[in-house]
């Protein structure tokens, strides 16, 4: 199987859902969403299905999801960029708690 990150042969494996009884949990179902009604699947889709609305994270996830991937920046960079937001959002939620007191304890 090739699970390569990169290359014009890249796949994933899906497997096929088994039958399950109705009654039985689904394992990490907060992690599954049903996505038969479409026809596509992207970042923005993918965001408004799990419920990110705090622009911050959906910038990381987005960074996240595609590291290196569109050929601006390199996949670190990318990492990178996605800490530092994540660094920005921890800051901003320490700010609010604090009243508003600006702490910037992840600037470079």
């Amino acid at each position: 199987m090739n699970n390569s990150n990169s290359g014009p042969g890249k796949w994933i494996r899906v497997s096929t859902p088994q039958a399950k009884s109705p009654e039985a949990p689904v394992q990490y179902s907060h992690y599954k969403k049903d996505v038969t009604d479409l026809t596509m699947l992207d970042i923005y889709r993918v965001l408004r299905l799990y419920g990110v609305t705090d622009p911050a994270i959906g910038h990381a996830v987005k960074k996240l999801l595609c590291p290196g991937g569109r050929g601006v920046k390199s996949q670190k960079q990318d990492i990178i960029e996605a800490i530092a937001t994540l660094n920005r959002w921890l800051d901003m939620e320490k700010e609010d708690s604090d009243g508003g007191q600006v702490h910037n304890q992840h600037a470079p």
